[in-house]
């Protein structure tokens, strides 16, 4: 069991350094052939889509990954999985629709303007919550080696795209941004159908999953809410207080730093299924963790002028700052993640929610104090104050006390 724990989470971290290494290549791409303007619209443009598919998930993945990390019935989780696809696909049409009619007023309230690709790309949106659907139910049916695939898979075929465009001199923003929803939507079709989803009784298991709803779900629901602001909110308030050009090295230092607790993810991910029966984390994966985000951090900070100028571009310069303190940030997430995990295996989605709701609440208001202040610096310190809050919560203040 050990031993299958250990594949895993090095299967899936494998998977998870893959998907970073095309991301560099993707945002390598796209900082070479569009302006750093159109840099900052595409990834407003993302986002907006990112926290609407999370708006829309209802809790209800989360519910349904938990009820397959009980189950042992092979014909039951199969029902499970198809019962949450047909869910995923209703939610997906409402998230839709939401979009198309958001495109007619959110350039009102934003100073970048995005509405023109999200009324183009309205109908296409849905894809992006089925992604979100198939990688959170994948982890509660333990099926981590396809999950590893999974990871990586629309990046590469993002990736492959980007490459013909640039190849027919094709490269735009808006053909950049339909390979996107095209290379996710593809990948979701694949890997959607592999592990074997079954229609059958699907009333039922609907009624169920829709109970543990009710019960857990909509509290990791609202969780869930907190976190995507924390992720994509600070873009949002950056679009409000500046331009496009410093979205633009955000998104930069964001997506080089992001990829810290991946290998916490990968960690906490293979044990998804032991943590529902365990009565508290073993402290061998926490002290791996710790010795990773260690190294991780300390090179992330030692090379930063390299990676930035050197890899990307001198013109991105002004993105080192934030780069430095949002690695530090997502160092600090990365601590909290086996936590964070074992609380969802566990059913405590209240406390999951109140962690969270602390730490956006501080993440909003420092954001607000600090970006007029401090620009893109200034989200970076906000994501740093948040983290910690919710890391020190975790630790302090409620996981003590869930294993005592």
């Amino acid at each position: 069991m050990k031993q299958l724990l250990k594949n895993n989470t090095i299967l899936l971290y494998a998977g998870m350094l893959t998907n970073v290494v095309l991301g560099y290549a993707v945002t390598k791409f796209n900082t070479a052939f569009l302006s750093v303007e159109s840099f900052g619209i595409l990834n407003l443009f993302i986002n907006i889509l990112l926290f609407s598919r999370v708006f829309f998930s209802a809790g209800v993945f989360e519910s349904s990954t938990r009820l397959l990390a009980v189950e042992k019935d092979e014909h039951r989780i199969s029902e499970l999985f198809g019962s949450t696809i047909l869910l995923a696909l209703t939610l997906g049409i409402i998230l839709s629709a939401a979009v198309g009619i958001s495109s007619f007023f959110i350039d009102e309230l934003l100073q970048i303007k995005t509405a023109f690709l999200l009324r183009l790309f309205w109908p296409l949106s849905f894809i992006l919550l089925l992604q979100n659907m198939l990688q959170i139910v994948l982890r509660g049916m333990g099926r981590i080696r396809l999950l590893s695939l999974y990871f990586f898979a629309g990046r590469l075929i993002y990736l492959l795209m980007l490459g013909a465009l640039w190849y027919f001199d094709r490269y735009g923003l808006i053909n950049v941004s339909i390979s996107y929803l095209l290379s996710i939507g593809l990948a979701v079709l694949l890997f959607s159908f592999l592990p074997g989803p079954s229609f059958k009784q699907a009333r039922t298991h609907i009624q169920t999953i829709w109970r543990e709803v009710r019960e857990y779900g909509r509290h990791l629901y609202a969780a869930n809410l907190f976190t995507a602001f924390f992720y994509h909110s600070d873009k949002l308030l950056l679009a409000y207080f500046l331009d496009a050009r410093q979205l633009g090295y955000y998104a930069l230092a964001f997506t080089l730093s992001v990829p810290i607790p991946y290998f916490s993810n990968a960690l906490s991910t293979s044990a998804f299924r032991g943590f529902a029966r365990e009565t508290g984390i073993p402290k061998r994966k926490l002290h791996i963790n710790l010795a990773y985000v260690t190294v991780a951090t300390t090179l992330l900070l030692v090379f930063n002028r390299f990676i930035v100028e050197t890899l990307f571009s001198a013109d991105f310069a002004p993105a080192r700052p934030a780069f430095i303190i949002l690695t530090l940030a997502f160092a600090v997430n990365a601590l909290s993640v086996p936590y964070t995990m074992y609380f969802k295996a566990q059913k405590r989605g209240k406390e999951i929610r109140n962690i969270t709701l602390a730490s956006q609440i501080l993440f909003l208001a420092a954001n607000v104090t600090l970006i007029p202040l401090l620009g893109i610096s200034g989200a970076a310190w906000s994501a740093l104050l948040a983290y910690g809050l919710d890391c020190t919560l975790y630790l302090m203040a409620y996981y003590r006390k869930a294993v005592n």
